[in-house]
This record gives structure tokens, sequence and C-alpha cells, in this order.
């Protein structure tokens, strides 16, 4: 499914986030009303983190509650980890979305510095890569104050562009499927 297919207007969505890192991107681009729905369609206006994409603790928390619709779920993390939720609170979701950021998000970093090339010739991961590259720790280069310093709306969907023209393209979304198709 691709960015023409997705429509969020009449649901409530809920977006997990692996990690910080994914969470700021998707809080910057919802705070630049860059993606294809907005705050209001979330469930909880905010991108969950990284305990919600556990099953069990995402039932307990949320679908023991009666919702009018199905929920959409996107789940934004760098595999395809499958997201399994039990009976009978299955039947709550309506349809589940992977946004895989392999190997990492933070190749849209890597991307807008112009990296790729000298990433290509080493075998770390981005994150490890960068940090050296930017003589930070790897917690200050995943962190919200830093990619936000970094990216103007601009710059971000140009790198999540070559990003996706870089990458293999499998059955699953990517970040720039969720951006609205006249910023593209």
């Amino acid at each position: 499914m691709k960015s023409e297919e997705l429509n969020f207007d009449d649901c409530k969505l809920v977006v997990i986030c692996e990690g910080n890192s994914e969470k700021t991107y998707v809080d910057f681009m919802l705070d630049n009303e860059m993606l294809v729905f907005s705050r209001e369609n979330l469930l909880t206006e905010e991108p969950l983190g990284n305990k919600y994409r556990k099953g069990e603790t995402f039932t307990k928390d949320f679908l023991t509650m009666t919702f009018e619709k199905p929920l959409i779920i996107l789940l934004i993390q760098d595999d395809a980890t499958k997201f399994k939720v039990k009976k009978p609170y299955d039947e709550k979701i309506g349809e589940i979305h992977y946004v895989v950021t392999a190997p990492e998000i933070e190749m849209l970093m890597i991307i807008h510095k112009r990296l790729q090339d000298r990433y290509k010739k080493q075998k770390k991961k981005p994150s490890i890569f960068l940090a050296e590259h930017e003589k930070k720790s790897t917690a200050k280069i995943k962190s919200s104050t830093f990619i936000r310093s970094v990216f103007t709306q601009e710059t971000l969907i140009a790198a999540l562009i070559e990003y996706n023209r870089i990458t293999k393209n499998d059955e699953n979304l990517r970040l720039i499927d969720l951006v609205k198709s006249e910023l593209k």
C-alpha cells in the first residue's frame, strides 16, 4: 500500500514508534503539518513510544476501551516485526501498517549531510557512524533537540525522497508515504 491509497480522515489512528528518534521525526512532521494525518486523527494526539510495540501492553492500556470504529495502527520501526494482539481484542484493530526505516532512521541525517558514500565504505550502524562523524555521542545524535536543529521541512522531505529512492521497495510503507503529496 502506498500513500495514494492511505486515508485516515474518518478513523482513529495509533502511531507507535520504535524509539525516541522515530518519535521526534513524527512529532516534527506533525508540528509542520507534513503528514496525511494530523494530531486530531491520533487516538492520543501524540505518537506512542516503544513499550507499546508489545501487544500485551497496548491491549492493557488501550484495547479495553470501546471505539466507534476499528483503530488503524502505524508501526514506525527499522524492521517489519509483526504486531500481535490476542483475541478478542484484535477485532478492535482494523489495519496495521508497518513503516520501515531500515537500517536505522539515522540514515535520513546521513543522506541530508551527503555522507552516503562514506557510510557505504564502512560497516558500522548508521547511528554510530554519524556520531563519530559529528564527534557527538549517539544519544546526542538521537536527541530531539539535535534532530530538530538539523532539519527543516524542506530538507527532511528531500532526505525522505532520496532515502526512498536508494532503498529497496517492498510491501512496507516508508515515511515518505505518509507525507502529503503536495509536499513531495
